[in-house]
């Protein structure tokens, strides 16, 4: 369970607040689907809960553990059990598809076999299981610049995978992907929630994309939540909420 508690972040020089009191609870197992304007606050969030972004206030707790008040170790630890996903892949262009894979599993490396990239036997079958997890075998010594933007995204789900997450977040996964890849990816990640019993927070831009995968749709505005509920309830005085036409 994903539990967040009075969350906030206000940025320097920023006029409102990025988070004003979030308060929201997650239940293992859940895939839900964070709508907003750009500026209400999803990426923000979505970085809160792993601290790539540090709140000023709140609580984030996984499973038990306030992740909020880790540091070193500890906070490393909890981090690779809450893999993440960006609206660019992020993969490392000189290393092959495999390699890439294969990054995921620094969490659990020592620091010395990470500097190294000192994979085992173990981590090359792992990451070629997750390559055919994501529909990709028999690329993994292909170079990034030789795939296309949906493979790419692909690339960097089976990274993710690699470190046995319990929590999958996405920020903006399928923003830069064409309409068809973007449905692709979608149904890739709706998949892996089914079989691998992934927790999933997606930030999406698309309304019809989060109606029609989505089991819950978060709806924030300044920073707040506007709205909490499965997609049929998504109706248009709910979008107006999320999407208030006075917005800049």
């Amino acid at each position: 369970m994903l539990r967040i508690t009075a969350l906030k972040k206000h940025y320097a020089g920023e006029p409102q607040p990025a988070l004003d009191g979030i308060d929201l609870q997650v239940e293992s197992g859940e895939m839900l689907v964070i709508l907003g304007r750009s500026g209400a606050g999803k990426s923000t969030l979505i970085r809160s809960l792993n601290r790539l972004v540090e709140p000023d206030s709140g609580t984030v707790e996984w499973k038990g553990t306030a992740v909020t008040g880790l540091r070193g170790e500890q906070l490393r630890l909890v981090r690779g059990r809450m893999a993440m996903i960006f609206q660019n892949d992020d993969l490392l262009p000189k290393l092959d598809v495999l390699t890439n894979v294969m990054v995921g599993a620094f969490t659990e490396m020592p620091r010395w076999r990470s500097l190294l990239f000192a994979f085992t036997a173990e981590h090359r079958k792992r990451a070629e299981e997750a390559l055919r997890k994501v529909g990709l075998q028999g690329k993994g010594r292909k170079r990034p610049d030789e795939l296309s933007g949906g493979q790419k995204q692909r690339v960097a789900i089976a990274r993710s995978l690699m470190q046995k997450p319990e929590l999958l977040l996405g920020d903006e996964p399928v923003a830069s992907l064409d309409p068809v890849t973007s449905v692709q990816i979608m149904e890739l990640l709706s998949h892996l929630h089914r079989t691998e019993g992934l927790t999933l927070l997606l930030n999406l831009h698309d309304v019809e994309l989060a109606r029609r995968y989505g089991k819950r749709i978060i709806g924030l505005a300044g920073g707040r939540i506007v709205f909490d509920g499965p997609p049929e309830s998504l109706d248009d005085a709910a979008l107006q909420r999320i999407y208030p036409p006075d917005a800049e």
